[in-house]
């Protein structure tokens, strides 16, 4: 088992697929809540696990921090960075989701634009998420700087 991780890990091709994937995904994901605070301030505060004096916070800074992740993964700047943001806050978004269905809430994710059918939080959803954390663990992981900018500053 062990040699097929290492086989995951160290693909280039998987490396600069998942990176631009992952990339792609957090800026669509993030220009509709950048365009609309407020309704992603409402998706947010249907979880009901922050505080309310936050939720404004949030829906204002994490846009932003999913947009520029998701950039500098393409750009290919700053790639181990970014993606252990994006893995991060992808672990919050699971556990938030989880939380959700096993309370038995029935609520919109919040992981696509607001002008689009937003999803509803489900097992399947659950699963999504946790599809994109092993994306963004292989990206984190990879030894090399293959096709990113990053090869040039680190010398290493």
């Amino acid at each position: 088992m062990k040699p097929f991780i290492n086989k995951v890990v160290d693909s280039k091709t998987l490396f600069i697929c998942f990176r631009l994937f992952l990339g792609f995904i957090f800026i669509y994901a993030s220009i509709g809540k950048i365009q609309n605070p407020a309704l992603f301030a409402e998706v947010i505060e249907n979880y009901k696990i922050l505080p309310y004096s936050l939720i404004n916070l949030f829906a204002l800074l994490l846009p932003w921090l999913e947009f520029i992740c998701g950039l500098l993964l393409i750009l290919g700047l700053c790639v181990r960075g970014s993606s252990l943001i994006l893995l991060g806050l992808l672990c919050i978004f699971t556990i938030a989701i989880a939380i959700n269905v096993i309370r038995g809430v029935d609520i919109t994710c919040g992981c696509k634009t607001p002008w689009e059918k937003m999803d509803r939080i489900s097992f399947q959803k659950l699963a999504e998420e946790i599809g994109f954390i092993l994306l963004a663990l292989q990206v984190f992981f990879h030894r090399s700087c293959f096709l990113t900018v990053d090869k040039f500053f680190n010398k290493s």
